[in-house]
């Protein structure tokens, strides 16, 4: 190890001395660009796009002159503790809220390690720690520029990128198997039911007729304290196939409430959200 705990060949440096914010401003409805990134078509932990939307699909705002081009990197400055970092591989516009990130010079860092840089614990806790204000904590590029890291080498930076490369394209790889495993499963329950309901011979009844439908009690400030303080499960927490319990709050039930609405193993739930395809917002925060 050399002086200062690195190892030999290695430096410590300022984010900001090895990048830059790229300050490209244009009129995205003259620029001949088509698609435009916001806030909630980045994901949390995920590199890629997956989603944007379409310059000239409604008003855009002001705010919508940052323009990005293959290989800049995209950084939410806004609730920065949902670590939101992608690579972009077209390109666009986006709003000032979003940090158009690039390499100051490829021999001293390479482009295709950057990102990883960017999704380190230390980064994000040093860009969490630096945020301003409450209900929607921002940082300024100059916050997130003090961030100091240790760089190693050029040929020790060439290494880790192809490596961490290959993981990300192997996890990207696996997710998108299981976005088509869930759509074999969703066409195949479709199909096979929708070959049911086609049967004259097969009766149709209500629900309600082969099955007690219950609703659930609402949230109301009365119960947000009481001697029987139970867990209970919110729209947000029933998606499509799967129950998140990350968050799961709690509220007072008299013993005759909990004997009414507690969840029994087999008992299926059905959201709300899951009847409108709006699951997704309860995860994303929007810019």
């Amino acid at each position: 190890m050399s002086r200062g705990g690195l190892k030999p060949g290695w430096t410590r440096v300022a984010f900001g001395d090895v990048v830059r914010q790229v300050k490209e401003h244009v009129d995205p409805t003259t620029a001949g660009l088509e698609r435009y990134v916001a806030g909630e078509h980045m994901d949390t932990n995920d590199l890629r796009l997956r989603r944007w939307g379409t310059v000239g699909d409604g008003y855009l705002g002001p705010a919508f002159h940052a323009r990005f081009r293959p290989g800049h990197v995209l950084y939410g400055s806004r609730r920065t503790y949902l670590r939101k970092v992608a690579v972009a591989d077209f390109e666009g516009v986006t709003a000032n809220t979003t940090f158009v990130i690039e390499t100051k010079d490829p021999t001293l860092l390479l482009p295709a390690l950057l990102p990883f840089v960017m999704q380190t614990e230390a980064f994000h806790e040093h860009s969490i720690k630096k945020s301003k204000g409450s209900v929607n904590p921002y940082v300024n590029f100059s916050d997130i520029a003090a961030y100091e890291f240790a760089l190693p080498p050029l040929d020790e930076q060439r290494r880790m990128a192809n490596l961490l490369t290959r993981i990300e394209a192997t996890s990207q790889a696996l997710q998108d198997a299981h976005a088509a495993l869930t759509m074999l499963r969703k066409s195949t329950l479709m199909h096979s039911f929708g070959r049911l309901l086609a049967d004259q011979a097969i009766r149709q009844v209500p629900v309600g007729q082969v099955g007690e439908v219950l609703l659930g009690r609402q949230r109301a400030p009365q119960h947000d304290d009481g001697p029987s303080m139970r867990p209970y499960l919110r729209a947000a927490n029933v998606f499509d196939g799967y129950i998140d319990t990350t968050d799961v709050k709690t509220m007072n039930f008299s013993p005759s409430e909990y004997r009414r609405y507690a969840l029994q193993d087999g008992d299926v739930l059905l959201g709300v959200c899951a009847v409108e395809n709006r699951c997704d917002n309860h995860r994303r925060e929007l810019d």
